[in-house]
């Protein structure tokens, strides 16, 4: 894969597989792998922690929306991971694959990626998805979504390595995946929509006791922040809104899912010829500003707890609820135009 035929992507996990199917010749949007993989989720919750902080997610687990995707399209993508912290077969069988000419995606742990660090870019997040082009004498050719398109990364055995594994929440096992060729027949994408949608319609909507997923995981969070409603933010509350500020901004964030899910359904409208999905996804655009607008005033409240704090945090509480009852309503929604696209569909 030249640098030319490199496509530029918005989130990592998505944006690799795209390139990888781009590679053996199946054109397929980031949206597109986003919403069959069944990327879009939302979770909170106070009895797992992530740094000390409850634990809040925008998206499913790193790797969940490549495997869902192969689920769904049934394409011969392999995705591999070494149980038992195996480092050097890892790197072989990486080394033996890029002999073959065969670009591979892996999971890597982006605070020991060497260029990341460089860029000033440090946070912990296990689960960040690079693409290796090639491996250039010691050195790894290296390339992911924080780079320009036309800017390739070497990377160190050691330090790529060092990378691939991680015990820390969530940890990374080496994890990788690659596409070797494609086969004679290609699941239509038309077939696995619908199936995909209602999935996320079903998660989003989940009720006890899955209470801590999808919009009654977003009205928990609110109940939460509530209590947080206090004159002078303490270290520890400052720090869960740079948590909250972090995981909708860094990377593609809380919002950006929101917005490429928004893309993903205007493209579903458009393959299945349905107004309403086109709806739907306007509605989605707008629910990714209000969580655009939650980001902004938590890193506010990161940067300047010691002011007046109460009327932002009950601010921020507003909002999610707003956007519980948003999400909640458009979900709803969804799963009615996906059942009577599927109608329509038998009956023809």
């Amino acid at each position: 894969m030249e640098k030319s035929e490199f496509i530029p992507h918005i989130h990592c996990e998505t944006g690799t597989l795209r390139n990888l199917l781009a590679y053996v010749g199946y054109d397929i949007s980031e949206a597109m792998i986003f919403g069959i993989g069944k990327g879009m989720v939302f979770g909170f919750s106070t009895l797992v922690r992530f740094s000390g902080i409850n634990f809040m997610v925008c998206r499913t687990w790193q790797g969940f929306i490549i495997r869902n995707f192969i689920k769904q399209m049934d394409l011969p993508i392999q995705y591999r991971r070494y149980f038992l912290l195996n480092k050097k077969k890892a790197m072989r069988d990486l080394d033996a694959l890029l002999g073959k000419n065969i670009p591979v995606g892996l999971m890597t742990s982006i605070s020991r990626l060497p260029f990341i660090r460089e860029e000033s870019n440090r946070f912990f997040f296990n689960g960040h998805s690079v693409q290796v082009m090639r491996k250039e004498g010691g050195n790894y050719v290296v390339v992911d979504n924080f780079s320009p398109a036309d800017e390739y990364k070497l990377i160190a055995e050691a330090d790529l390595r060092h990378a691939r594994f991680s015990l820390k929440i969530p940890p990374i096992w080496g994890d990788y995946y690659y596409v070797e060729r494609l086969p004679d027949h290609v699941r239509p994408i038309e077939s696995v929509i619908t199936d995909s949608i209602r999935s996320t319609c079903k998660v989003m909507l989940a009720k006890f006791p899955f209470s801590f997923m999808g919009v009654s995981g977003m009205r928990y969070m609110a109940y939460r922040i509530k209590r947080k409603a206090k004159p002078v933010l303490t270290a520890h509350n400052r720090k869960f809104f740079l948590y909250i500020f972090r995981m909708l901004e860094i990377g593609s964030g809380g919002s950006g899912y929101r917005y490429l899910y928004a893309r993903f359904l205007e493209e579903a409208g458009k393959t299945l010829h349905s107004d309403e999905l086109c709806q739907m996804a306007e509605e989605m655009v707008n629910i990714g500003d209000q969580w655009r607008r939650i980001s902004i005033i938590a890193g506010k409240l990161a940067r300047d707890g010691a002011a007046d704090c109460v009327p932002s945090v009950n601010e921020i509480v507003e909002i999610v609820y707003e956007i519980a009852d948003m999400e909640e309503r458009l979900f709803r929604k969804l799963r009615v135009i996906v059942d009577e696209i599927d109608q329509k569909n038998n009956h023809k």
